[in-house]
């Protein structure tokens, strides 16, 4: 049997303790301007899991953090939104939210997903400067 994949970090609330599918999911991944290699892991490996609803199936929000490796992050928060609309019909542009702006190292940014089963998912991509 082959293993689908862990999820990094499961938050569960109160009242989903004991229901295996239900958490606030989030998954980590590197990204760099670029470099498409990265940018396709991210995509398949991060976004297609919360699609294919392996990851977070039973909550109606999760996060991707996308570890930036190099400048600028703006390229890779418009490569990744143009890639999430290429790769997940149905899938909303992403757009900065404006309760994150006074992070200087993090740039924050929501979209809603479609799922395979059940609702769509709202997902937060906070992708955290991880260079000097």
């Amino acid at each position: 049997m082959k293993i689908q994949g862990r999820i990094d970090f499961k938050v569960k609330f109160t009242h989903q303790v004991g229901r295996y599918t239900e958490y606030y999911g989030i998954e980590c991944k590197r990204v760099a301007p670029r470099r498409g290699a990265l940018a396709r892991y991210y995509i398949k490996t991060g976004i297609g899991k919360y699609a294919d609803g392996l990851y977070a199936g039973g909550h109606p929000c999760a996060m991707l953090v996308g570890y930036v490796l190099a400048p600028p992050s703006d390229i890779v928060a418009a490569d990744l939104g143009t890639r999430i609309l290429n790769e997940h019909a149905g899938a909303s542009p992403l757009r900065e939210v404006d309760w994150a702006s006074r992070y200087r190292d993090a740039r924050i940014y929501e979209g809603e997903l479609p799922r395979a089963a059940g609702s769509p998912l709202r997902l937060l991509h906070a992708l955290v400067r991880m260079h000097a």
